[in-house]
């Protein structure tokens, strides 16, 4: 009898082209252990962080080639010893490092929520949607009537975060650099957009907010993080988010602020943020998300550009890469119909 086998992406040298990055191989399915669920993937949600995995600029302690990917959602067919919550059928979402990008996750019970339906709107809500919920209230700790500031309200974890921001009853500004994402921003309820192609973020933020911002979300540092900073208000918490962008990562970025005057004078807090760290509390935060995202209080967007097939998951990454994208990258893996 021939074993079952299936096909999964993983990253067979690091580079910044994700055609030569990746590979598809084929692997034994197994039977799932004790506490183990198989789930048979649909759609596979696209990070920021995998990028910077298959670029080797940051070190998870993997060795090449590795498995790939994140966050998914798909149907359990088969459930190993000792599982009670689950049964075969159920939608489960599904993360973990290095499980998105493959047709088939077999994956601890520990590490995959149940869910009502296949929609491709949970996938968001998993991972960037959790992001966004501990961002805001664990790390900004957000409160109401307060001036917030997202430099990235059109990614996949920014428009959580001005839906967010809105919700709690506060003024959101954003930036975006085209029209369609100005459109995107109006729709979400952005109070204050700020098209970076059309006016200087420093200038609109000296002359529009001259009591300060309370909270910043940036993603992009050099002048974005430099006017954010002149701009903070005393005790205001600036939260840097993951991201690739050169200024953040580059040792010689330098910063044309006094950071006397601007961050310690004013007790600003400025705090790092990245989702891994914090995965233990992806399913407790994405239910509380997905219940705002039922009750119609929230939008999950998800970017119409939809990739098919494991073989377009490098498409996909370059799409993710170029900053065209607006909510969601998602790479469909098996045809619903």
């Amino acid at each position: 009898m021939t074993e079952q086998t299936y096909r999964k992406v993983v990253v067979q040298e690091t580079a910044r082209d994700p055609h030569s990055a990746l590979k598809i191989v084929e692997v034994a399915m197994g039977e799932p252990g004790p506490g183990e669920l198989l789930v048979r993937n649909y759609y596979a949600g696209v990070n920021y962080t995998d990028l910077a995995l298959m670029m080797g600029l940051t070190d998870a302690g993997q060795h090449l080639p590795f498995d790939f990917g994140a966050e998914a959602i798909g149907e359990v067919v088969a459930i190993g010893s000792g599982i009670t919550n689950f049964q075969r059928g159920d939608i489960v979402l599904t993360g973990l490092p290095g499980n998105g990008y493959r047709e088939y996750s077999r994956i601890s019970q520990g590490f995959a929520m149940k869910v009502p339906a296949m929609k491709p709107e949970y996938v968001g809500l998993f991972i960037s949607g959790s992001a966004a919920k501990i961002a805001s209230e664990s790390l900004a700790e957000i409160g109401s009537g307060q001036t917030v500031l997202v430099t990235v309200g059109c990614g996949s974890v920014g428009h959580y975060l001005v839906q967010l921001a809105r919700l709690a009853g506060n003024h959101v500004i954003s930036t975006c650099h085209n029209e369609t994402e100005a459109t995107l921003l109006q729709e979400l309820g952005v109070d204050r957009i700020i098209d970076r192609s059309q006016e200087d973020v420093t200038k609109v933020l000296q002359e529009e907010y001259e009591n300060g911002l309370q909270v910043v979300f940036e993603a992009f540092g050099g002048s974005i993080l430099d006017a954010a900073l002149k701009q903070a208000a005393p005790l205001a918490k600036i939260v840097l988010l993951e991201t690739l962008h050169e200024h953040f990562r580059s040792a010689s970025a330098v910063h044309q602020v006094n950071f006397y005057e601007m961050v310690i004078r004013k007790s600003v807090k400025i705090l790092g943020f990245t989702m891994s760290d914090y995965a233990q509390n992806f399913i407790l935060e994405a239910g509380k998300m997905i219940d705002l995202y039922e009750r119609g209080e929230i939008r999950s967007i998800i970017d119409d550009r939809l990739f098919s097939g494991l073989e377009s998951v490098p498409d996909a990454l370059a799409h993710l890469m170029s900053g065209e994208g607006y909510g969601k990258t998602l790479v469909q893996l098996v045809d619903e119909a």
